[in-house]
């Protein structure tokens, strides 16, 4: 378990690697360039915003996931702390969407300046990752909220 448990760790490391690395060489000359382009500031400023909530809530999303593999590595998994984690890495996924819709405007104004239908599919797929996998961890935390239930529950009547 623990080198399983070792190996995701290693992948969350590995991601924010990637993801710093982008965020500090391009995401903040994406809107500067938007600007000297000649794009309307209210694109472009909704693009800066979108992209550093994006980047925000998914470093909050791997510190809640890095502090959950320690949870379950206590053998804690199912406790109030990993219900309460599994919420904020929901939320941590609603703020990457909401970062991710905020870009949107500008997407399509490059789809449609650029005759390019695909790169709007495109924008709403990456629109569609973080609610996908936000639903998922709600079932996932009702349904570890009810195991912790009915673990009191056989708890009290031992």
């Amino acid at each position: 378990m623990k080198l399983r448990s070792w190996f995701l760790k290693a992948c969350l490391g590995l991601a924010v690697l990637l993801v710093g690395a982008v965020a500090a060489l391009v995401l903040w000359q994406l809107p500067v360039s938007a600007l000297q382009s000649g794009v309307s500031p209210w694109l472009a400023l909704p693009l800066g915003g979108g992209l550093y909530l994006v980047v925000a809530a998914f470093f909050a999303a791997v510190v809640f996931a890095w502090q959950l593999l320690g949870t379950i590595n206590r053998q804690l998994a199912f406790s109030r702390r990993a219900v309460r984690l599994l919420s904020r890495l929901k939320w941590a996924c609603v703020g990457m969407q909401i970062g991710v819709l905020l870009c949107l405007p500008m997407v399509y104004t490059v789809a449609d300046g650029g005759d390019a239908p695909g790169v709007m599919l495109i924008g709403l797929v990456l629109f569609a990752i973080p609610m996908i996998v936000a639903v998922f961890l709600a079932i996932l935390q009702r349904l570890w909220a009810a195991a912790l239930a009915y673990k009191e529950e056989n708890e009290l009547t031992i």
